[in-house]
């Protein structure tokens, strides 16, 4: 649903992640709300392996999210590289388990879990595709 950009953060002085609509002039409102909502669920979030959303809101009528920027490759790359130890391999899993059971606990679903999502350093990104768990 959207494209992560490094950007900096000329208030604070830093560098940030920036995430908005991949393709704003095609996206329909009901992209454009999706896209703020799932921002504002993930932002309610806080656990050491999922990373913190600093900022959520539009600009011209782009919506846009910001979020600690993690440097390093995410767990898609590492697993196109050389074989995984497995005591690595089930310490990132570990990681990424306790992050999603932590969403789950506060209502909010992953919908769209890849390995893309994941960094060895910061296992699980802060929005894509969270959803409340809660009716209405």
């Amino acid at each position: 649903m959207g494209m992560v950009y490094e950007a900096e953060d000329t208030l604070l002085g830093r560098r940030v992640a920036l995430k908005m609509l991949r393709q704003v002039f095609f996206a329909n409102e009901l992209d454009r709300l999706r896209f703020l909502a799932e921002a504002g669920l993930a932002s309610q979030l806080d656990h050491p392996n999922i990373v913190p959303i600093h900022e959520v809101g539009e600009h011209e009528g782009q919506p846009y999210f910001t979020m600690k920027l993690i440097r390093g490759g995410d767990l898609a790359g590492r697993l196109e590289g050389a074989p995984m130890a497995t005591r690595e391999l089930v310490g990132m899993m570990v990681k990424i388990c306790r992050a999603v059971h932590h969403a789950h606990q506060h209502g909010v679903l992953h919908r769209d879990l890849k390995p893309g999502d994941h960094h060895p350093s910061h296992p699980t990104r802060g929005a894509e595709r969270w959803t409340s768990n809660h009716p209405g």
